[in-house]
This record gives C-alpha cells, structure tokens and sequence, in this order.
C-alpha cells in the first residue's frame, strides 16, 4: 500500500501539472486573441492623413516583440482597409516608419523609448502594453480586464501624429492615469 500511494500521488500531480499548465496557455491565447480583436477594432476607426494611407495602398501593420500576434492580427484584420492590410513581425527599428499601425509586446520594454523615438513626428498608430507606455509617447495602452483587452488612449499623443479616433470609440477607452 506504501508504494501505491506515493506513485498515485505523483500520477494526481503530474495530471494536475499538465492540466493546470494547459489552462495557463489556453488563457494567453485567449488574452492574444482579445488583444488583436482590440488591436483591429482601434485600427479601423483611425484616420490617417491622406498622404500615409492613400485609397490604393495596404494597412502595414507591425508588431515588435510578440511574434505569436501575427497570425491572430492576420485574421482580426483581413477586413480591414478593403482587405488590403499586412501584418509583419518588424526585425529592424528601421521598418517602423512603413508602418500605419505599431504593436509593441511589453517584453520589449528594455528598448521601448528606442522604438517610440522612431515614431516621433510620423502618423503611427502606436499600441503596447507597458505601464509607461503612454509615458514614453505611445498613443494607445492596452490592458486585460477580466478576460477582455481595454484600452487607454493618450489624446495629446494621437494628436501629435496626426491621427485621429472615431470619438465614440474614445468613449470606450479607459481613462488615462494622472501624470
């Protein structure tokens, strides 16, 4: 009997290991999920100038830092811009300002004023999800709320690229913290 208990309780905690580990990546694909869904939502009431985003030329939109995000931002955003959208993991700094929409991973908060320098002065829709973000010169921060991807726009930021959000979706957004 002593041998039989400690082997079934190794076999309960394996299984509960396993199951509790799959649980865990089923939340991360669901919070990715949410987050693309945000991500495309945000995309398509934004107007860019008529100079960065003309009738005929593709949505780019690029992601740094969160490869896993490319293929969900694919599907969220087939619709978007007549179909006419790419999605690209970026590799280099230099490949931000081909971008309309910028998604940046909080893994890349080491470098996150690199990146958002190479933003300053052009119309790019910056999204991330770092605390400081928004700080940094980042227009929209997003955050998971029970399961569901929120957002906070910081208006002066939007305004200085030139960029503009359907005001009834700035409704939605979380407020900004006090500075």
């Amino acid at each position: 009997i002593r041998r039989r208990f400690p082997a079934g309780l190794a076999y309960f905690l394996v299984l509960a290991c396993g199951l509790w580990s799959a649980a865990l990546r089923a939340s991360a694909q669901s919070d990715s999920q949410s987050k693309a869904a945000r991500i495309a939502r945000i995309a398509q009431v934004t107007n860019w100038p008529a100079r960065k985003l003309g009738t005929s030329k593709p949505l780019v939109i690029g992601i740094i830092g969160a490869p896993s995000m490319e293929e969900l931002l694919q599907e969220q955003c087939r619709r978007l811009n007549g179909g006419n959208v790419i999605v690209r993991p970026l590799s280099a700094l230099e490949e931000i300002r081909g971008c309309h929409v910028l998604f940046v991973s909080a893994s890349e908060q080491a470098q996150l004023s690199r990146i958002l320098r190479q933003t300053r002065g052009e119309p790019i829709l910056t999204i991330g999800e770092s605390e400081n973000f928004m700080r940094e010169g980042g227009i929209v921060t997003l955050t998971m709320i029970s399961g569901t991807a929120q957002f906070t726009c910081d208006i002066s930021n939007m305004r200085r690229a030139r960029l503009e959000i359907d005001p009834e979706a700035l409704a939605l957004a979380n407020p900004p913290p006090q500075r």
